[in-house]
């Protein structure tokens, strides 16, 4: 399963980490952790974040995706799943609409 995760750092710790050298080697020690697919570092609304891209084959997997960014950036997680064109492409959407449309 796919999810995206969006990932909102509070200026605070990210500023501090940013001054004290410690940023680069934490996002390398998160991101070698979670495995994403893709990672994407942008900002939303003047807050830093971060979109990430990973796939999970269990509900039980979401934790450690999210504790990383929970405990040492104080980050606010949204969690989206998602599909790739395959899947949604086998998800019959054309049955689904004769059915209930």
């Amino acid at each position: 399963m796919h999810m995206m995760l969006k990932v909102d750092v509070p200026l605070e710790p990210r500023n501090a980490l940013i001054r004290d050298g410690e940023m680069g080697e934490l996002i390398k020690e998160v991101m070698d952790d979670v495995q994403p697919e893709m990672v994407f570092f942008s900002e939303e609304d003047g807050t830093p974040t971060t979109y990430v891209l990973v796939s999970i084959e269990d509900g039980s997997e979401i934790p450690s995706v999210t504790e990383p960014f929970f405990l040492k950036l104080n980050a606010k997680v949204e969690i989206h799943p998602g599909m790739t064109t395959e899947e949604i492409m086998s998800a019959d959407l054309d049955a689904l609409g004769q059915k209930w449309g």
